[in-house]
């Protein structure tokens, strides 16, 4: 741990905004918080007194569960606000609620990746709150980034590997079969980065055209790779993906490209999916895909998964999200919570910056 003075800081794209000691900084404290979690040791001191506003413009189950446990945990009390029922609703300005909220709250959580809208609206939301917040922004998902699970993730695959780094092994974030078309490219593209900065894994990226992500995260990624001296490939066999690999991600996401022709309206995305549905039903993980994999491969999702049958539009079937002999999915959802502890005591509890940052 090197970087200690992490009070105030927002949490909105650390991705490429934090530094590789700044993120190990907030593992490190989750990874204690976490111990301190199983052995029984209450840590409510850290954020005692203080508030926490969330803000969920989307559905959420383990965010919203572990966001409210964890605030609570370190001592704090966390407040479930819907943006409909607040003056938002009704023209209030971001500027004025984001002013307003953070003289009464010591951090705002907000959740936005808003159907029908641009690509990048949900990231610029959380800007438009950090520029009027007195307080911490924190990005609980937007259509850009999902930092927290990202987090979660990078923690689980230390664990299950006993490795901080893990040099030479192969990483595979994978798109897979999910119905509707607003699925987020947030997961996949917070994790290239993570698991290239963080792990320093060789990292490959498979999907079927034109399901590919923002070519400016692919660019920084592949910058990345050079920088650490790994590798970042991209493929459109899910096959070639799968073999050799210790660790698999299948997971859908929208095109974004298809969206942005249509409009940002689902029409052309979905009636896309429907032509060539005969290829894309190969992209689920399944039983014959995981024996492709390195011995002791683990099986990663975010959740919830889209689970069914090898023969319909899926994203996994159950001999593999259910079979403890690959899938980690329980023990990554718990990661949620300490992580997202982590990163609410660097943020909201721990030592003030001073004037010489």
């Amino acid at each position: 741990m090197v970087k200690t003075n992490l009070h105030g800081r927002h949490w909105i794209a650390p991705e490429i905004e934090w530094s590789d000691e700044e993120l190990w900084t907030v593992i490190e404290v989750a990874f204690d918080l976490k111990r301190q979690y199983v052995a029984g040791v209450k840590h409510d001191q850290i954020l005692k007194g203080k508030s926490l506003y969330l803000l969920f413009y989307n559905p959420s189950t383990r965010t919203r569960s572990s966001m409210i446990a964890g605030w609570t945990q370190l001592g704090g009390i966390a407040y479930d606000l819907d943006p409909g029922k607040l003056q938002l609703a009704h023209g209030e300005t971001i500027y004025e609620t984001a002013a307003i909220m953070s003289r009464m709250c010591d951090a705002i959580a907000i959740r936005r990746y808003v159907k029908g809208q641009p690509y990048g609206e949900g990231n610029l939301t959380m800007r438009e709150y950090a520029h009027a917040s007195h307080v911490p922004i924190l990005n609980m998902e937007c259509d850009m980034w999902h930092p927290m699970q990202g987090i979660a993730d990078v923690m689980t695959v230390i664990e299950k590997f006993k490795q901080i780094k893990l040099r030479g092994k192969k990483f595979v974030f994978s798109w897979a079969y999910s119905p509707g078309a607003w699925k987020p490219v947030a997961v996949p593209q917070t994790d290239i980065i993570m698991f290239t900065r963080m792990l320093e894994m060789d990292v490959t990226l498979a999907y079927p055209k034109p399901f590919d992500l923002d070519p400016a995260v692919i660019k920084y990624t592949e910058q990345l790779a050079d920088m650490y001296g790994t590798k970042f490939e991209i493929t459109h066999d899910i096959e070639e993906a799968f073999n050799d690999a210790l660790v698999v991600y299948p997971k859908g996401w929208c095109s974004w490209e298809l969206l942005k022709k249509g409009g940002y309206k689902e029409d052309l995305h979905e009636q896309w999916k429907k032509e060539h549905m005969n290829e894309l039903l190969k992209w689920k993980a399944t039983p014959e895909l995981m024996d492709l994999t390195k011995r002791g491969s683990i099986y990663m999702h975010c959740l919830p998964a889209d689970i069914g049958r090898a023969d319909q539009p899926v994203e996994v079937v159950p001999e593999v999200i259910f079979n403890n002999k690959w899938s980690v999915t329980v023990d990554q959802a718990e990661n949620r919570l300490h992580g997202q502890k982590g990163i609410m005591a660097v943020c909201c509890g721990g030592r003030p910056r001073g004037w010489w940052e």
